[in-house]
């Protein structure tokens, strides 16, 4: 069994979403690249096209671009600027054969929580922590130093066998 106590503060989550699992740029790029295709379609087909229809489709995809982009760039500033410097987060990260144990305590409530190691989307690591995503946007950060209960090399070598080699990028991240 692997165990760790991590403490989530502004520090942990700045440097999460310096390491997402999609990249701002590669976002920011679609998001342009669809834009400019649709302005472009809707200057060519004036008087071509039903114009109302057009207009309608325009409309539409001009609100899934806004939602890419509130989803992508503005939310996680949002969080940011909501994290609350003097009430951290500390997860308590129990590694068993079948599961991921989570225990989050704050001063205001206690949760807890387990995932298999199949709902791990991505898992990535860096000199300080590992990265184990469960969606592309949210992930469980562990801290190598705290580690409470085993080392890093033990962890990766863990999480390694758990997660498949096409999700797991732990040994070409580091």
């Amino acid at each position: 069994m692997i165990k760790a106590k991590v403490t989530y503060d502004r520090a942990a989550y700045t440097a999460l979403m310096k390491f997402r699992a999609v990249k701002s740029k590669t976002d920011a790029f679609i998001v342009g690249i669809t834009t400019l295709v649709l302005l472009v379609a809707f200057i060519i087909s004036i008087g071509t096209v039903n114009q109302l229809v057009f207009f309608l489709a325009l409309i539409l995809m001009l609100a899934i671009d806004t939602m890419i982009a509130y989803s992508y760039f503005l939310k996680p500033i949002i969080r940011l600027r909501k994290f609350n410097d003097e009430n951290p987060i500390v997860n308590t990260f129990v590694f068993t054969e079948d599961k991921i144990q989570v225990t989050s305590n704050t001063k205001s409530k206690n949760n807890s929580s387990s995932y298999e190691y199949k709902m791990i989307f991505k898992a990535c690591e860096n000199k300080k922590a590992f990265y184990l995503f469960l969606n592309k946007n949210s992930a469980l950060i562990i801290t190598k130093s705290e580690i409470t209960e085993g080392n890093e090399a033990y962890l990766r070598a863990f999480l390694t066998k758990k997660i498949p080699v096409k999700r797991n990028k732990l040994l070409i991240n580091k």
